[in-house]
């Protein structure tokens, strides 16, 4: 494989995801009294109690309206108001109306509903921030989906065959309606209880359970193994400045950044999910993007704060380069596909079944010693992920008891998600999605919902 000829898999897609989700099913009755929450009487409560009024009417032009006028101009440049109301117009009539159930944290700059579509019983946060700069505007709503917020709301108890007949039902209406098109894996144990595939590729064939996806930054946990296991062979730290690999790159970043600082996200080197920044760096290899990262500097100061990069992670597989004195691509073939027994996967993509092999040799200790394995997953530091906390290159959530580790990816045309459930239960999930709107994000969630219920 050639690293000069493919996308870093630490890469993803340039974008702040608003996710979709269609499912033809009433309101669980738990939910039906549900008393709804009262919006702050402030300037960014009333703009959401606007736009809610707006997407609970499911008129396109009601929505286009609000976004003309309460967008930023940055914002509409990018995507125009007609655009979007189309797309959030096609939300309203996959997720029907908005009940509004907490508001959570408000300030005069930030503000979160947890919200629950009444179509679907769905449960979201509706995130809106202020832009900068009068009159009050907003780059954008966020979408994020989340759990059930307590069993009172979603008692029922399920068993694994009234998960995948639950699971089985959500995902054929997805597909029925064009929403979803892609594989889904539910493991327990490393046997498949639901492996299906479910529309057709972008090129018209239908997906089957074998079918292909891209990685993009599913493949920072390859990242995060490969430097662990240079760690457990003593050929690094984690506390190293990366100066000790990165000599030739400015003294003032690379003595203050460590390898640490890289696999939390906590470096201060830009995101790089901007457009005009993953464009300069698409087709270089890793060696060839250090310039163009430690050219625009540090954005903090090295462990100051969480701020998803992907010029870390391909600073990580430059490092991994100069270690090895492999490609990156060959490295991740020796050490993590071959051990893991990963034949279908290369060149940035990958199969539902070896992500599913991936778990088992992370479960089994192939990749990693035992304690080595848990450092990699130990949960090290808060991220802007809703409960999601970061280790090494994987994210974990503790949601209903269960600890839940692994990573989302993205990029033009594709998503995906890896859930690993890191205790006795033995789940694994695994959604990879052809469609340019996240829903293996979506359906992701959905799972843990029914998981919970366990």
């Amino acid at each position: 494989m050639n690293s000069t000829a493919q996308r870093p898999l630490g890469m993803g897609r340039p974008r702040a995801f608003v996710l979709l989700l269609l499912l033809s099913a009433a309101l669980p009755a738990s939910a039906q009294g549900m008393k709804e929450a009262k919006l702050p009487d402030s300037p960014l409560g009333k703009l959401a109690a606007s736009y809610l009024q707006a997407f609970n009417s499911g008129r396109r032009d009601a929505l286009r309206d609000f976004i003309a006028a309460n967008y930023s101009d940055s914002a509409l440049r990018d995507r125009s108001a007609d655009s979007r109301a189309a797309l959030q117009a096609s939300f309203y009539r996959s997720l029907g109306s908005l009940a509004v159930y907490r508001v959570e944290h408000p300030s005069d700059d930030e503000l979160r509903l947890l919200v629950r579509a009444r179509l679907t019983g769905e449960w979201m946060r509706l995130g809106f921030s202020a832009a900068e700069g009068k009159p009050l505007r907003v780059p954008g709503i966020v979408f994020e989906p989340t759990l059930c917020p307590s069993r009172a709301a979603c008692p029922a108890r399920l068993s694994d065959a009234q998960v995948v007949a639950e699971l089985s039902s959500y995902l054929e209406a997805l597909s029925a309606a064009d929403a979803f098109a892609g594989v889904v894996l539910l493991a327990r144990d490393g046997s498949p209880l639901l492996e299906k595939a479910y529309g057709t590729s972008p090129w018209q064939a239908p997906n089957l359970p074998s079918s292909r996806f891209a990685l993009a930054s599913i493949g920072k946990m390859f990242v995060g193994v490969a430097v662990a296991q240079l760690a457990e062979q003593g050929r690094l730290s984690f506390h190293d400045p990366i100066r000790k690999f990165l000599p030739e790159q400015p003294r003032q970043i690379t003595g203050r950044v460590t390898v640490q600082h890289l696999l939390t996200h906590t470096s201060g080197l830009a995101s790089f999910l901007d457009s005009e920044g993953y464009a300069e760096v698409q087709h270089l290899s890793p060696q060839d993007s250090l310039p163009v990262f430690f050219r625009r500097g540090l954005s903090f100061e090295p462990g100051e704060r969480w701020q998803y990069s992907n010029a870390g992670y391909i600073t990580l597989e430059a490092i991994v380069e100069r270690v090895s004195g492999q490609t990156f691509s060959a490295y991740l073939e020796q050490h993590i596909f071959q051990p893991a027994g990963m034949r279908e996967t290369s060149s940035g993509y990958t199969t539902a079944r070896d992500l599913l092999r991936f778990s088992s040799a992370l479960r089994e200790n192939k990749l990693l010693n035992r304690e080595n394995t848990a450092g990699l997953l130990r949960p090290r530091i808060q991220t802007t992920w809703g409960e999601a906390r970061y280790g090494y290159g994987f994210a974990v959530l503790e949601a209903h008891g269960q600890r839940i580790v692994g990573h989302a990816g993205a990029s033009p045309g594709w998503n995906g998600q890896l859930d690993v459930y890191w205790g006795t239960s033995g789940y694994t999930v695994v959604v990879l999605a052809n469609r340019e709107v996240p829903v293996a994000q979506r359906v992701a969630v959905r799972i843990r919902d029914l998981l919970s219920r366990r």
